[in-house]
């Protein structure tokens, strides 16, 4: 089964709230898909990390990896 769930157009709830439902889902054993562009709630719950940039993959790996990548950081995530 695939569930789906805007946040966006979710119920006003703090990112720390959604970051343990998150948690408790995974706990259960469902896959997420999540699409996040806050970082600490992704990079805390994740067990593998993408980064898209002009529609392609430019990073593939684990947070720890993506947290060391200074060139993906550098070029993608930083503002």
């Amino acid at each position: 089964e695939i569930y789906t769930l805007s946040l966006h157009d979710a119920l006003p709830i703090s990112s720390l709230q959604v970051g343990r439902c998150l948690q408790m889902l995974q706990a259960r054993g469902l896959g997420i898909l999540l699409i996040e562009q806050k970082l600490s709630i992704a990079l805390r719950i994740a067990t593998r990390a993408l980064v898209m940039g002009q529609g392609r993959i430019v990073f593939e790996g684990t947070p720890q990896a993506l947290r060391a990548d200074e060139k993906t950081w550098r070029e993608w995530l930083q503002i």
